[in-house]
């Protein structure tokens, strides 16, 4: 209703535009929430009496923060982390857990032996007891690895016995990726576009901050929930001192 504002409902939805010649623009899937805080930094004038006779601006701070129920990687990488394409392999990392095996002959070559990246450990799949690895010659209760290859040796005495097998592994799959994250220059860090949108009952509101520098990334998991990763960050005036606007289909 004009005159008396618009109303908002919901969590809109949230892009993010990198910087330079062919900026990429991503949006923040499956978004669960997302904050504006415009903050002063007053300071009061008082005498002897209880009330300030003035208060005067001085600094103001654009923070915020947005929470999304998707993982991507290449928005987690243009938002915090800035690491070189270079840096971002075609490959994933898998964990194989308690992947079941009978020794045979003193050897055990696990399912995903030529993908093989790094041995996690080897226990009794009767007892749970766990095997101490050694580098060569193994007794009872003991295992060496090929990492290379992805075969456990044992004792001969262990043959026949069931054990489980914990290990990385790595797949080449269509999507899959890795992001290697290596110590970077302090100073500068990834600025980014933000651009908020809302609709509610026929009405919207646009929310652009130009220069946006990232505060945070974080992400949790619990037990029988969703992990929800979150980003904050604060605002800076882009390279022709402009801040950003506020734009609304029914302003007053």
């Amino acid at each position: 209703m004009a005159g008396r504002g618009q109303i908002a409902f919901h969590s809109g939805a949230l892009f993010v535009k990198g910087t330079g010649a062919n900026p990429r623009a991503l949006r923040v899937a499956t978004l669960q929430e997302t904050s504006f805080d415009f903050k002063a930094s007053n300071k009061e004038l008082t005498g002897e009496n209880m009330f300030a006779e003035a208060i005067g601006r001085g600094n103001i701070k654009i923070s915020g923060k947005a929470k999304s129920g998707r993982f991507n990687g290449a928005l987690m990488n243009q938002l915090f982390f800035a690491q070189p394409d270079a840096n971002i392999l075609s490959q994933a990392k898998l964990i194989a857990l308690d992947e079941p095996g009978t020794v045979a002959t003193a050897t055990v070559t696990v399912a995903n032996g030529t993908n093989f990246l790094e041995d996690l450990g080897v226990q009794s799949a009767t007892t749970g007891e766990q095997y101490e690895r050694v580098t060569s010659a193994p007794a009872a209760k003991q295992y060496s690895v090929n990492e290379a290859t992805g075969v456990y040796t044992f004792n001969a005495t262990e043959n026949t016995n069931s054990l489980l097998f914990s290990y990385l592994h790595k797949t080449v799959a269509a999507g899959a990726k890795t992001l290697k994250i290596t110590n970077q220059l302090a100073g500068e860090a990834p600025t980014f576009k933000g651009i908020f949108s809302t609709k509610f009952q026929g009405q919207t509101l646009t929310l652009t901050l130009n220069a946006l520098v990232s505060e945070s990334l974080a992400f949790g998991f619990k037990n029988e929930d969703f992990s929800m990763p979150d980003f904050s960050f604060a605002a800076q005036v882009d390279s022709l001192g402009a801040v950003g606007e506020l734009s609304m289909t029914q302003f007053q």
